[in-house]
């Protein structure tokens, strides 16, 4: 099974130097969303096809749909696959939230309080390019996980909370 998308990608897909493999497939796929070429609410070749068609690992292809994933540019829908998510041309995503479940704006009234806030600190520069969200690339979440497991391991915390008591319940 093959499509036109899979041979644009083998075609123009190369190691960018000094950059992870799957950084390079992820910017490659990302320029496809932002061109055009994979629409929003469109779904993506699977991992493996996707691996065996470029040649390189599985995994690689899993980090790259991560990346952009964690970015907000495709979403996974559980069984089905991948698909890109739906954006408007800022590249940010709509929420169009279910009238139905809409909650009625609540009936208490608080007095404004804006002397209690401190007004936000915006910086006096001409083009203010932060978009609010920290770049979950930088986390050190590997450091964090091990961290946490071994103040779990450490103090026998994880016997304590990490397991399950005794299936005849509390004596």
């Amino acid at each position: 099974m093959s499509s036109p998308l899979i041979g644009n990608l083998k075609d123009e897909f190369r190691r960018q130097p000094g950059k992870p493999m799957y950084l390079s497939l992820a910017a490659l796929l990302l320029s496809y969303i932002q061109a055009g070429v994979l629409k929003q609410e469109q779904k993506l070749p699977s991992t493996r096809l996707l691996a065996n068609a470029l040649e390189i690992n599985r995994s690689t292809v899993t980090k790259a749909y991560w990346e952009l994933e964690q970015q907000g540019w495709i979403e996974p829908l559980q069984g089905s696959g991948h698909f890109v998510a739906r954006q408007t041309d800022a590249g940010l995503k709509v929420y169009m939230p279910d009238p139905e479940l809409a909650v009625p704006p609540p009936s208490l009234t608080f007095p404004d309080l804006d002397q209690l806030v401190p007004p936000p600190v915006m910086p006096n520069v001409p083009l203010h390019l932060d978009d609010g969200f920290p770049d979950p690339a930088c986390s050190p979440l590997r450091e964090f996980y091990q961290t946490y497991r071994n103040q779990l391991n450490r103090g026998g915390y994880y016997t304590k909370f990490g397991c399950y008591g005794d299936p005849k319940g509390y004596y």
